[in-house]
């Protein structure tokens, strides 16, 4: 079922859409977020006028559908438990991964970092003013499982690029899962 992207009515925060900006028109792309707030004051033949959490504005190109969200997800976790080199901040007085107590509903969760790639750790360590001389960015042991890593660390979630997160029991489900498939 698709939604008409024509009327006003469909749109709500919250949701997520795909919009297309102006800077997407002359790239011929798309941005993905979720909607903020509604800026159209009724229905578009060009498509609903939306500003995204992101801050971005413009007009709904698509919204995804939950079989095309599922499979995206199925792709990410596919590509990233068979990735050579996974990383993680790494706290080198301590030889430690670095932790830290995140803030949620049942209090606070030891939370452990993952990355894709070497540069997204090190922007992590500039956004929460890690010093370059006491942590670093490392590459873990991909011989074991990424929860085998942390374990000494009691980790209840993972976030992976700042943007996923899993429970260390869904992170070993999802990693044995994908593993056991070749």
């Amino acid at each position: 079922m698709s939604i008409d992207i024509t009327m006003k009515k469909n749109f709500r925060p919250g949701m997520l859409v795909e919009i297309e900006t102006e800077e997407d028109k002359v790239r011929d792309t798309v941005t993905r977020g979720v909607i903020v707030k509604v800026l159209s004051k009724g229905n578009q033949e060009k498509g609903i006028k939306v500003e995204l959490d992101t801050g971005e504005v413009g007009r709904v190109y698509s919204v995804p559908t939950k079989d095309e969200m599922r499979r995206e997800t199925f792709k990410f976790y596919n590509t990233f438990f068979f990735l050579p080199k996974i990383y993680s901040v790494w706290h080198k007085k301590e030889k430690k991964y670095y932790t830290l107590a995140y803030p949620s509903k049942s209090g606070h969760e030891k939370t452990a970092f993952l990355f894709t790639d070497k540069s997204e750790g090190e922007r992590l360590m500039e956004m929460m003013n890690l010093s370059a001389t006491e942590h670093m960015v490392k590459e873990i042991n991909r011989k074991k499982f990424i929860d085998e890593n942390f374990k000494t660390l009691e980790v209840d979630t993972y976030r992976i690029d700042l943007n996923r997160k899993l429970t260390a029991d869904k992170l070993k489900e999802l990693e044995q899962y994908f593993k056991n498939m070749r």
